[in-house]
């Protein structure tokens, strides 16, 4: 499946190599109408110029609300009214987690270079693979860095495995 992490942060696959992108998005209902009819038009210039394979990843993680329910229920509140607002808040989250409805989600894009050959695999090829990997990263954050989303270069081979062991589980 995934044969190498190399320094820079890009994975080398059996049919590709791979670099992955975290996304950190926006709050697109807050924005007026006016900002949002910018991002519209900055995620047109998104899906025209990145013409190049890629993957949208969404991880959600189930949240833990133990110890913000331990911290709100401790608080000493003097105003009876306000106290009613903390319990109400303390039972509206005690609901939530017992539902499971308490989640966070993480965005990636995964940038893909197809190796050609893989018995003529050399260096050469990838420093073509990374040099493409690198230009598409700098379209996606052009373009995409306009809409006031961030974009950060996952590099680091802990959080690079970490990540791949959250994908793809080993059972």
């Amino acid at each position: 499946m995934f044969e190498k992490i190399y320094p820079n942060g890009i994975i080398k696959s059996s049919k590709n190599y791979l670099k992955v992108l975290k996304i950190q998005p926006i709050n697109y209902n807050l924005k007026s109408n006016l900002e949002k009819e910018a991002i519209l038009s900055s995620y047109r210039l998104f899906l025209k110029a990145c013409s190049f394979d890629m993957q949208i990843l969404i991880q959600s993680k189930k949240e833990d609300l133990t110890s913000h329910l331990k911290k709100i229920s401790y608080l000493k509140i003097q105003n009876e009214k306000m106290d009613l607002y903390r319990q109400n808040y303390i039972n509206y989250l005690k609901k939530v987690s017992s539902e499971n409805k308490s989640s966070n989600k993480e965005f990636y894009l995964i940038l893909k270079v197809p190796i050609e050959n893989d018995r003529d695999e050399n260096e050469n090829m990838f420093k073509i693979a990374e040099n493409k990997l690198l230009e598409n990263f700098n379209k996606v954050k052009d373009t995409l860095s306009r809409t006031g989303t961030i974009i950060k270069q996952i590099d680091s081979d802990k959080d690079i495995e970490i990540l791949l062991k959250e994908m793809y589980p080993i059972k």
